[in-house]
């Protein structure tokens, strides 16, 4: 968390950063884990994106907050990146970064030279790396079922994948998706998660005053 909050600084803004707390803490306590989990909003208004790491810490860029449209869709992104960390993806990658960090070591060894200048900032840049198509689906469906513990409408995570895939249609270059398969395949997976598991009921949180006050006030 230090590294990222040393290269990526978090919003001053006290109350957004408050209300995007409160929306995670809700997300965090369906997940029925003991990480503490916690939910920074960075100050970056130009990226669009969002990501998570070992230990429980989940990023989302203000350029991402400023997209959405209502509290399901914020609670959509933060039930992803939260289903990432109960399924303990990051630290695969970083086991798997570990190997590879050692054989280029060996091989470095081996031939005499240093093949490990590459490898350098890894411990950033691990939680920007891609998952596998099959690991973002898993986040995504995780992320419905804690977004409806949650009591809010699963058609947040629809809406969401449905904005990003129009975006990216249009040529918009969203940091979002480079890290992520086809929003549309997403969407559709999801679409026919919700479908099958009769997950929308009445009641369900979709939009509300304070995603209003707090995110649409965010200049």
């Amino acid at each position: 968390d230090k590294t990222i909050r040393e290269k990526y600084p978090a919003t001053q803004n006290a109350a957004l950063q408050a209300y995007v707390s409160r929306i995670g803490e809700k997300i965090a306590h369906q997940s029925h884990t003991n990480y503490p989990f916690s939910y920074t909003v960075l100050a970056d208004t130009r990226t669009i994106n969002a990501f998570s790491g070992p230990g429980g810490f989940v990023y989302i860029t203000t350029g991402l907050l400023n997209l959405l449209e209502n509290e399901a869709q914020l609670a959509a992104v933060l039930g992803h990146e939260t289903g990432h960390i109960i399924k303990h993806h990051a630290l695969k990658q970083m086991e798997d970064q570990s190997l590879a960090k050692t054989a280029l070591s060996l091989l470095s060894e081996l031939t005499g030279r240093n093949l490990n200048n590459g490898l350098t900032q890894m411990g950033t840049f691990i939680l920007l790396q891609k998952f596998s198509r099959e690991e973002e689906y898993e986040a995504d469906l995780i992320g419905i079922q804690l977004m409806v513990n949650a009591h809010y409408n699963p058609q947040g995570m629809v809406q969401l994948l449905d904005k990003l895939n129009a975006l990216d249609a249009n040529g918009v270059y969203l940091a979002f998706l480079q890290n992520h398969p086809s929003s549309m395949a997403r969407a559709e997976r999801a679409k026919a998660y919700i479908e099958e598991h009769h997950l929308i009921h009445p009641g369900q949180v979709l939009d509300t005053h304070a995603f209003h006050e707090f995110v649409r006030a965010e200049p």
